[in-house]
């Protein structure tokens, strides 16, 4: 009888696992960009994130994709500026930076948009920290250091809880494809620099950010 009662019991489990994931599916909406930008709109909240999907693929979706449905390869936090305006903070090439929200649509190769929000966040002390590091040069390579920093690690960095403490923990960055080889892209761009590729090393990346637990997709922009 305790074995029939343990076999129901994990049976049960899978069925609730299973309907809370196509729950969590079924709340994703599909929206116009334009009902994103609007100035007048309720959906975006104060420090979502923005995760930038590229269809086209890039070294950056080879190696961070995994068994994610969405090829991404940008992250960008939500901040509506002063004067009301929808914008991001986030960390380009050209440094990190507050930018109109539309911005998304020409710095980077757009195929879709997701907003994903954040649980338990601090929003004021997010938003103030990801601010602190306005004017911080973009960090090309990756490194686990605040001199330069790219665009997840902005995220990793600066989202808190009601205790201060981080939300997000680092991760083992990857730089390899599905076959688990370096990508030859990865390779040649360390070597530049006359380094190794820092496969495993302490980071993040916006494909693995967008899977964690703490973020839920609320909508797909198209």
């Amino acid at each position: 009888m305790k074995c029939t009662m343990k076999h129901i019991d994990w049976r049960l489990a899978a069925l609730l696992i299973a309907l809370l994931c196509t729950a969590r599916a079924w709340s994703q909406r599909v929206v116009t960009f334009e009902q994103l930008v609007s100035e007048q709109n309720t959906l975006l909240h104060e420090a979502d994130l923005i995760f930038v999907v590229n269809n086209a693929g890039n070294a950056i979706t080879q190696s961070t994709q995994d068994t994610g449905k969405w090829p991404i390869d940008h992250v960008a936090i939500f901040h509506r500026t002063a004067n009301g305006k929808p914008s991001v903070i986030q960390a380009i090439h050209q440094g990190v930076c507050i930018t109109p929200l539309d911005s998304l649509l020409t710095d980077n190769d757009v195929s879709a948009l997701l907003i994903g929000r954040v649980s338990g966040v601090n929003v004021k002390a997010t938003i103030k920290n990801s601010l602190s590091f306005l004017g911080k040069p973009y960090d090309h390579y990756f490194a686990p250091s605040d001199s330069a920093i790219y665009c997840s690690e902005l995220v990793q960095k600066s989202f808190v809880d009601a205790k201060g403490h981080l939300i997000f923990d680092p991760i083992a960055m990857s730089f390899h494809n599905a076959d688990g080889k370096i990508l030859p892209y990865w390779t040649e761009h360390y070597r530049s620099i006359g380094s190794r590729v820092p496969e495993g090393a302490p980071g993040t990346n916006p494909a693995e950010l967008s899977r964690r637990p703490q973020v839920t997709i609320l909508y797909i922009v198209k």
